[in-house]
């Protein structure tokens, strides 16, 4: 119940908001835990890559907020979440997949 309440307060609504809490938990066990069968050297590396992509795409994410005709609501006021290039969310994404590279070169 408490869990459900914090969920809607942040409005994890995404994929790339959903990747970003669960590369930095587990980014956060791997630096002060041991795993057992990969080593603690590619976790890391592999979930602080895909960490730095999906603020990459959260980057690159603009929210705009619309007027629009529907229906019989003319002038509803609406919003949509829009994919628009940003440089600095280019190069986060191109950077962390060069890191999830790296951690996951020696385990291939």
């Amino acid at each position: 119940m408490v869990l459900d309440k914090i969920i809607e307060r942040i409005e994890i609504k995404n994929w790339y908001q959903i990747l970003t809490i669960i590369s930095g938990i587990i980014l956060i066990f791997a630096l002060f835990t041991e795993t057992k069968y990969i080593p603690n050297k590619n976790v890391i590396l592999i979930s602080l890559g895909l960490l730095i992509f999906s603020l990459g795409e959260w980057m690159q994410r603009a929210t705009k907020v619309s007027i629009r005709e529907i229906g019989y609501n003319k002038g509803l006021l609406g919003q949509e979440k829009i994919r628009k290039m940003n440089f600095y969310g280019f190069l986060l994404n191109i950077l962390g997949l060069f890191i999830v590279y790296l951690g996951l070169k020696d385990l291939l």
